[in-house]
């Protein structure tokens, strides 16, 4: 690639502590990967699956019930609707007189 500039070109040597800690643990992972010991990506796949199954039954258990054929699974239960909070009912309230008031003196200032 060819640059073309009028400005002078100043070279600096910053030390790129994160690039380099960043390369080496990927070659780290590398390493992992290709000794069969598990990467930091294969722990979060396994964190990530546990949390899914969180909840459900052991797999021993699932093959052991017999599954039941015409079963009513009963409706979750609907939660209660409820209204607006009352700083809510309040800041309506305030900016509706504020917006109320503002027309009124639109309407009634003197006219130039």
């Amino acid at each position: 690639m060819k640059v073309v500039t009028t400005n002078p070109i100043v070279y600096e040597n910053h030390s790129n502590a994160f690039g380099d800690k960043f390369k080496a643990f990927v070659q780290k992972q590398k390493d992992k990967k290709a000794s069969g010991q598990p990467t930091l990506f294969d722990k979060a796949k396994g964190l990530a699956g546990n949390l899914m199954n969180k909840g459900a039954q052991p797999q021993s258990e699932q093959t052991q019930s017999a599954p039941t054929t015409n079963s009513v699974q009963a409706p979750l239960p609907v939660p209660e609707k409820k209204g607006l909070s009352t700083g809510a009912k309040i800041g309506i309230a305030v900016g509706g007189a504020v917006v109320l008031g503002l027309v009124i003196f639109l309407v009634t200032r003197p006219k130039k």
